[in-house]
């Protein structure tokens, strides 16, 4: 059986830890499923800022602030979201958002597009004010998709 390497595609024996074209490691720690923006990056980046990690992503992070800084008064102003990429060059990435109220209660759930997200790169979008119905609690993002981009 051969292991068929999610960045090049090129097919590794069952056995091998390392893709024999691209070097990409191919073992995937935990049990994830391997693929672009899920596997660790040999050398990662680290956020200049204070960030949160993206689930289901290796050094996918993100961080928040209302649009035009300043504090927030009512929780619901529009919201700047930062995504950083500490790890392999994406491409297509989409990534799931969602903000929970008070309680948890479930106040928004939207999914963005980014094209290109490169290593070191870091990519913003608002989230428009009527986006929120409500005070913001907590606000969660999921990788559900990505590629490859440029080889590294």
């Amino acid at each position: 059986m051969s292991l068929s390497c999610p960045r090049c595609r090129t097919l590794n024996p069952d056995v091998a830890h390392y893709c024999r074209q691209c070097g990409l490691r191919l073992e995937v720690a935990g049990g994830a499923v391997a693929g672009a923006g899920r596997i660790r990056h040999p050398n990662p980046l680290v956020s200049a800022e204070a960030t949160a990690a993206v689930a289901g992503a290796a050094h996918l992070h993100y961080g928040r602030q209302p649009v035009g800084g300043g504090t927030p008064l009512l929780g619901t102003e529009p919201l700047e979201l930062t995504v950083f990429n500490g790890g392999y060059d994406l491409a297509n990435v989409v990534l799931r958002v969602r903000g929970d109220g008070e309680a948890g209660r479930s106040l928004f759930a939207l999914m963005r597009e980014i094209e290109t997200l490169a290593r070191g790169q870091a990519v913003s979008f608002e989230i428009p004010s009527y986006e929120l119905p409500g005070p913001l609690h907590a606000l969660h993002v999921e990788l559900v998709s990505a590629e490859f981009g440029a080889q590294d």
